[in-house]
């Protein structure tokens, strides 16, 4: 799932994205930054539906939210 929060509450990986892309200028280099946390995975296991772990997915992810990022300024 996902790191607990000290409420007890899961904290969301769209959450920890973008906290990422807060502190890098880059989506790219935001998951990359994830990765070696050990947050996402290395490699793409191509399941269908994606996991959870997909750097695929968070990659998409950040591009999406960076662009609405970048729309609103």
């Amino acid at each position: 799932m996902g790191k607990k929060h000290k409420s007890g509450k899961h904290i969301k990986a769209s959450t920890k994205l973008a906290v990422a892309l807060a502190q890098e200028d880059d989506a790219k280099s935001a998951v990359r930054g994830m990765i070696k946390a050990g947050q996402l995975k290395k490699k793409c296991c191509k399941s269908k539906p994606r996991c959870q772990k997909c750097p695929v997915m968070a990659l998409q992810t950040a591009k999406t939210m960076q662009s609405k990022v970048s729309k609103a300024a």
